[in-house]
């Protein structure tokens, strides 16, 4: 599984996630707490890619380059034909002291949709109701770091140079 993490200086980073190779048997005591809290049943017996790696990479003004990110991704692809295709991601940020400081998950609930398969009454219905997420994205973020900043008192990390191994986020003439 290939990550791709990306600021809104125009830089990305790409990690190679390599998978377990094995179906999981059980589920982790967190993971199965989260199944839980959301709702999401019991954990499939899918492959887990997992990795960890140094921050080393500027993405918010709230977080120094100075921890370590941790990601556990459940392999996407169904583990038997006509098996409902789902997301599962969770990553950690720890900071230098060696504490969670951000702890994110993502995952998918309900029916995932083809783009081949999908009829235009679909793609229309899709398009209504999640255009307004791409135009509320950057307000949304300025609204909340400003709560961080005048409400939390978050110190404020400048922007460093770019480290070594930044990709450029302009998209080459292959990705165009």
């Amino acid at each position: 599984m290939i990550l791709e993490v990306n600021n809104t200086f125009d830089e990305r980073r790409m990690y190679l996630l390599t998978s377990d190779g094995e179906s999981v048997e059980k589920a982790q005591v967190n993971e199965a707490a989260s199944n839980e809290v959301f709702n999401l049943g019991p954990s499939r017996l899918r492959a887990k890619f997992s990795d960890s790696w140094t921050k080393d990479f500027h993405v918010s003004p709230f977080n120094s380059r100075v921890g370590t990110y941790s990601l556990i991704a459940e392999d996407p692809r169904p583990s038997k034909p006509m098996e409902k295709v789902s997301i599962s991601n969770s990553i950690t940020l720890v900071s230098s002291q060696g504490h969670p400081k951000l702890v994110a998950r993502v995952f998918s609930d309900g029916t995932s949709i083809d783009p081949v398969a999908a009829s235009s009454k679909n793609a229309l219905s899709l398009l209504v109701r999640w255009c307004w997420v791409g135009f509320l994205t950057s307000p949304r973020i300025l609204l909340e770091a400003r709560k961080l900043f005048f409400r939390h008192k978050l110190q404020v990390w400048y922007r460093p140079e770019i480290a070594k191994g930044s990709i450029a986020r302009q998209p080459t003439s292959t990705e165009r």
